[in-house]
């Protein structure tokens, strides 16, 4: 295999979207350069080091962090009004 990845190879390793690899972060994040105007392309070993990175930050099923509709309160179900 070669140790060059396309946009379309990184995102079936990661399982995500062309497009999220496409994204500024992620090309600084997987440490990728371009070949001619636009072609974009990434070290394999830099993406499996991303990887393992992200596996190793993985909480334990114990310590989830709340999401963002967890975070959220409940609004009650009255109107400013108080018209019920």
């Amino acid at each position: 295999m070669s140790d060059v990845l396309r946009v379309k190879d990184v995102a079936k390793m990661l399982n995500c979207s062309q497009s999220l690899v496409r994204r500024a972060d992620m090309k600084q994040r997987l440490g990728a350069f371009t070949i001619g105007k636009r072609g974009i392309r990434f070290h394999r070993r830099a993406v499996e080091a991303y990887m393992h990175q992200a596996a190793v930050n993985i909480p334990e099923s114990g310590e989830q962090t709340p999401g963002r509709a967890q975070r959220r309160r409940k609004s009650k179900l009255t109107s400013v009004y108080n018209l019920w």
